[in-house]
């Protein structure tokens, strides 16, 4: 999971109408397994709530029958007008069923410390990877965002 807040030069308007070009033709949920994600295009898909914004970022990966992978890298984020520009909190987190899966296997690697270090190690480590690659994507969400709405400069020119 990421946290951050930051300031923004543009309008708050401005930022949620560059963000409203990435809008989501249905609407999901993260806590929802079943979900069908059918809208292919790799990068954000976005839902508007007056000055809040969320969605997932699809990268577009498909499982063994074709079908787009359900564990989405969601976000959430406020835009709040200041002066001239405005302020952006914003949060990005898996799907929790992704973090169920990595809490299972951390378990379950403990648990078989006790009898197989060397097992242990095999687990804890497959589960390792799966966090790098999760924070990977999440990298890639939040890079996607400050591009759309860049963090505020810090000299500004007269």
């Amino acid at each position: 999971m990421r946290i951050f807040c930051y300031k923004c030069d543009l309008p708050a308007e401005m930022v949620l109408e560059r963000f409203e070009r990435f809008m989501a033709t249905e609407r999901h949920n993260p806590f929802n397994p079943f979900n069908s994600f059918d809208n292919p295009r790799v990068g954000l898909h976005t839902y508007r709530n007056d000055n809040e914004i969320n969605g997932y970022y699809e990268n577009g990966s498909r499982n063994r029958h074709g079908s787009l992978q359900s564990l989405k890298v969601w976000f959430e984020f406020t835009v709040k007008p200041r002066g001239e520009g405005c302020t952006i909190s914003c949060t990005i987190f898996s799907s929790p069923y992704f973090f169920i899966i990595a809490l299972i296997m951390v378990a379950a690697g403990i648990r078989e410390s006790f009898a197989s270090p060397i097992g242990a190690g095999f687990v804890l480590s497959i589960a390792t990877l799966f966090l790098v690659w999760e924070a990977r994507d999440q990298g890639r969400v939040r890079e996607q965002i400050l591009s759309l709405a860049p963090k505020a400069s810090k000299t500004k020119e007269k």
